[in-house]
């Protein structure tokens, strides 16, 4: 793969790929290409695209940022070379405009529709489901005074199955399998923070040190701002990554020392707004450090 950049250098104008033959003989090539919003485009290029040139640009019609693109995605073909096959669109540039970590936040909230809209919001109730198994549901919800909840579970016709579950009320109350956790302090912490639909309301409250990086981190391809939270109680550390062009946060890592019980990695994507505010159309997570779960918001609720 030579280059993979977004026409117009927007993702909802497309992907342009651009691809190199170094072998001798023509071979016929295929290309998966794998968005946010969870829509998988497929490509087959035949031989004959390499009769004329050794170098073939193609565009794919993506809508949302490009998670990954990957030749030959199920290794038929006989490639002594496999370590460009894969485009993840990371990377690190120079950051040409400087800004505070403040100021990014208050970009982020001012693109999801503004602090105060943010503040006045009540009640929320989000229901996302996974975009492969829809009996895998996750449930996010949000009231005024820091009240919240994040489930996940398995439901069918026939039964539920409660995963995790997450519910802040006069204390923190967390259930793996239906039965109750006791949590250290950092745990609670780590939990507070991803369970939290808005976290970036509350960081003050935190005591966290929070630091922006000077240079601009590529996230599927588009420039962002990083941000590295990190709390003097426990050690938990977060990375939160926010779009040079819209504000919106991409993504949040969890990169500290202790054990996060939600998810390590949140992608964020496909933006909707739900009662004067922006909330993510799809989730991305990743519990564990090696498999990542598709969601898509299918029901919301203000009541």
């Amino acid at each position: 793969m030579e280059k993979v950049e977004y026409a117009g250098q927007k993702p909802a104008n497309g992907i342009l790929i651009t691809i190199r033959n170094h072998q001798m003989m023509p071979m016929p090539v295929q290309i998966q290409v794998w968005e946010v919003n969870g829509t998988s485009h497929w490509v087959d290029l035949p031989a004959q695209v390499w009769e004329k040139t050794d170098v073939h640009q193609l565009k794919v019609a993506t809508t949302t940022p490009v998670l990954t693109v990957t030749i030959d995605p199920m290794q038929r073909l006989a490639d002594e070379d496999r370590a460009n096959n894969v485009w993840t669109g990371s990377g690190v540039k120079v950051n040409p405009v400087k800004l505070s970590a403040n100021e990014v936040i208050d970009r982020y909230l001012e693109a999801i529709g503004g602090r105060k809209q943010a503040e006045k919001l009540q009640k929320l109730h989000l229901e996302y489901r996974n975009a492969v198994d829809s009996n895998f549901v996750v449930r996010q919800d949000y009231a005024s005074g820091y009240e919240y909840g994040w489930t996940s579970a398995i439901e069918n016709a026939k039964a539920v199955v409660s995963l995790k579950s997450v519910q802040q009320r006069d204390k923190l109350a967390y259930t793996n399998i239906s039965l109750p956790v006791n949590l250290q302090m950092a745990e609670r912490e780590g939990i507070r923070f991803s369970a939290h639909l808005i976290p970036e309301l509350y960081l003050e409250e935190m005591g966290a040190t929070i630091t922006l990086s000077d240079s601009l981190h590529l996230v599927h391809g588009m420039e962002t701002h990083l941000i590295l939270l990190t709390s003097p109680r426990t050690g938990n550390t977060w990375k939160l990554y926010y779009d040079k062009e819209t504000g919106l946060k991409v993504r949040e890592e969890y990169v500290g020392r202790n054990k996060e019980i939600l998810y390590v990695q949140k992608v964020l994507g496909d933006y909707q707004t739900v009662n004067g505010i922006k909330i993510p159309g799809v989730l991305i997570l990743n519990e564990d450090g090696t498999r990542f779960e598709t969601f898509k918001l299918k029901h919301f609720s203000t009541t």
